[in-house]
């Protein structure tokens, strides 16, 4: 299973929950059941800003996950990212890492 919101226009922060702003609406990063299966998650070309929360350990089966091109994410990256023992691609570029 894949999401793919690349090239929508998201706009907001990451908060404490890891949701953003999509028009009044959110994104959860949480995933509630999708997150056992999904294993590309791209939300690129957006413009997310702010830190990544600590929310990722939950996406086990996760292989590709793309954040690229939205300028403004910043901060540390969270550990939970590194501990994604199936994520054979991270891509980062483009924001303030």
């Amino acid at each position: 299973m894949s999401v793919n919101a690349s090239h929508n226009e998201i706009t907001g922060t990451f908060g404490n929950g890891g949701q953003a702003s999509i028009n009044g609406n959110e994104l959860d990063m949480s995933f509630n059941k999708l997150e056992a299966g999904l294993k590309v998650l791209d939300i690129s070309f957006n413009q997310l800003s702010g830190t990544l929360p600590d929310c990722w350990l939950s996406l086990h089966s996760l292989e590709v996950l793309n954040l690229a091109n939205n300028d403004n994410l910043s901060g540390s990256l969270p550990t939970s990212i590194g501990l994604l023992a199936s994520l054979k691609a991270l891509h980062l570029d483009h924001n303030n890492f």
